[in-house]
Formats: C-alpha cells, structure tokens, sequence
C-alpha cells in the first residue's frame, strides 16, 4: 500500500499493517523544517504467468530531490522487497535519511505510563536492531519519553538495521482489534557499500497510540550536492521473528525499584 508522501507498507503472511517504510527522509532533525518527499506518479509492469514478482515504477519529487524507485516485490511468509533509487538532487542535501522506517511506541514492558488502559502493551515495534559493518549486533530498545530523543550509531558499510516488533505474545498486549502481536517488523539490508554514516533513532512522546512517533533511518557522512546523481540500493523484509536473525541473547524480563539501603525501609 503506497499512501501519503513517499509511506509504504506491506505485510507477509498472517501479519497485520503497523510500521510504515518510506522512499526518503529529509531534515527530520537538523535544525531545519522536515521536508517531505511524493511519490507522484506509479507504473505497475505486467506480470507474466510465472513470475514471482511484482514490479513497481514511482517518481519521486520535492522541492530537494527528485528520483527514480523501483520496486521487485516478492510475496511470501515474510514478503520482501528489492528497492533500487537514483536521486537527482536539485540543492544540497544535508540531512537525507535513507531507508527510513517510521512506527509506533506508546507503552510497553519497561515503559509503562500511568493509563486505565486494560492493555499491558501498545506499540507496533519495540526495539531498534543494528547488524553494524563490523558484525556487531545492538539491540536498542525504544521508548515514549518525556522529551524528544535522539540517539546516533556510527558505522561503516552497515549490514542491516530495522524497526522490530519482538513481543510476540498475545496477553501481553490483548488487543483483538489491533493486533499489536501480528505486526511485522521492516529489516533493511543495504545492497553495495554504503560507506560511512550512522543509524539515526529519533523517539518522540505521544499521549497516545494513534501518533507515529518512532522513526530511524541511515544518515550518510558527506551531503548529497546538486548536479549529483546517487545510485541506492536496499532490501526490504516484513520480518515476524527476530530470534534466527542474530547469535546474541535477550533480555526476557526487566525489573526496577527504588534504591535502599541495607537493612533501612527508606530510599538512599
């Protein structure tokens, strides 16, 4: 589904719609007013009788840039998508943001706010997961703060980052509308170098659950300049499960208390 902007969304089976990709991200922070990218016109290629692919033409237009995408999209348990983008841009892009992906954090396990709401949980991702140049593998879990947040991941090359709902249980969120335990998780897995640049995670309070405030992307060293033409190429998956994609370990339950003393009854 292409909606709004350059937002998409897509599903694999059994999921139900939550996070939104998008084609490109301008000044999302930066000191500057966000810009946002249209996809203006689609072409749709005709399937032959075997393919296992659906192809999608769009151009993209702002004030900044504009651009060629293509979209192979290959249904399946977890659908993906192969997207490859030329961008054309028209003045200096300081602060681009590509591949960016954008949900929804109101409340979860290790961040509840004060609510009568019945429902433990409300969020369509949980955390932000980073599979670095180097090999490494973060896994930043991401809130609904007091204030605007900003968190940067400096990398070179990276092999993957995305946006992941790693809850899957349904009691923990019992919701039998939006199916918060059915809501993919979009993994994005760069295709040539990227070079040098970092994962930006940009969390911002919402008092409630219909309000997008979660958005990352990959922010590139050098500025893109006008007469430039830049050739991007990435994978996208509507991951279900997160356990096989990393050797590492998992928190499995997280506990807070108030500081005391031993053998006092009063906080420290």
């Amino acid at each position: 589904a292409f909606l709004g902007a350059s937002y998409f969304r897509f599903l694999g089976a059994g999921q139900k719609y939550g996070l939104s990709a998008r084609g490109l991200a301008i000044n999302v922070e930066g000191g500057e007013t966000e810009e946002f990218p249209h996809f203006r016109e689609f072409w749709v290629e005709m399937p032959k009788p075997n393919d296992d692919r659906a192809v999608i033409f769009a151009l993209l237009d702002s004030p900044s840039v504009a651009g060629a995408y293509r979209f192979d999209i290959y249904p399946s348990k977890e659908t993906t998508i192969d997207v490859t983008a030329t961008l054309y841009p028209r003045q200096t892009l300081n602060n681009v943001g590509l591949a960016p992906l954008t949900s929804m954090y109101f409340g979860g396990e290790d961040d509840r706010k004060p609510t009568d709401d019945f429902r433990m949980e409300l969020h369509d991702s949980d955390g932000l997961l980073i599979h670095s140049g180097a090999g490494e593998w973060i896994w930043r879990p991401i809130r609904n703060p007091a204030k605007k947040a900003i968190s940067s991941f400096s990398d070179n090359n990276p092999r993957g980052f995305g946006l992941m709902q790693r809850d899957r249980v349904f009691e923990h969120y019992q919701d039998l509308e939006a199916h918060y335990h059915q809501r993919p998780g979009y993994w994005v897995e760069p295709i040539g170098q990227w070079g040098e640049g970092w994962v930006e995670l940009v969390e911002i309070p919402t008092g409630d659950e219909t309000h997008d405030n979660i958005v990352a992307y990959w922010q590139p060293n050098r500025p893109y300049e006008p007469g430039q033409e830049v050739a991007i190429s990435y994978r996208l998956r509507a991951a279900a499960a997160i356990g096989a994609m990393h050797p590492g370990g998992k928190a499995v339950n997280t506990f807070q208390t108030p500081p005391r003393a031993s053998g006092s009854n009063a906080p420290s």
